[in-house]
């Protein structure tokens, strides 16, 4: 993981901040503000593994549990761990040693496997894979 300077970690907050508080504003689904367009989504009509995590940020946000759950399932499982490593590269440079989390490669790989299976299951238009896709 890249080490900040302190600099670098008070304006990725700041900017961070910033993302949240418009994912907090703005809804994707609704398409009324800018957001991005996953290129699997616009080019293939696939899902890739995670298409609807702007959806889930937003219902997040505004603490819908279950609604982010349904906006992705692979990111509600990893945003926790994703989130804490940045916490813990941020807090770095202010000498602030959170304990860092480290997978085996057997739990890597299966996290890889689960990726690939979820991303080829939600893209099976039919009942009970169609779940997996929040439209």
């Amino acid at each position: 993981m890249p080490t900040f300077s302190k600099i670098t970690s008070i304006l990725f907050i700041c900017i961070s901040l910033g993302v949240l508080g418009y994912f907090y504003l703005y809804n994707p689904s609704e398409h009324k503000a800018f957001f991005f367009i996953c290129p699997t989504r616009l080019f293939f009509n696939l899902n890739c593994p995670i298409c609807g995590g702007q959806r889930y940020l937003h219902q997040l946000l505004h603490l819908n549990i279950i609604n982010a759950m349904r906006a992705n399932l692979l990111v509600f499982t990893l945003f926790p761990y994703i989130v804490y490593r940045f916490i813990v590269a941020l807090v770095k440079p202010f000498n602030i040693n959170l304990p860092i989390l480290h997978f085996s490669p057997k739990i890597v790989w299966t996290l890889t496997i689960f990726a690939f299976l979820f991303t080829v299951l939600r893209n099976i238009p039919y009942s009970p894979f169609n779940w997996l896709v929040l439209n």
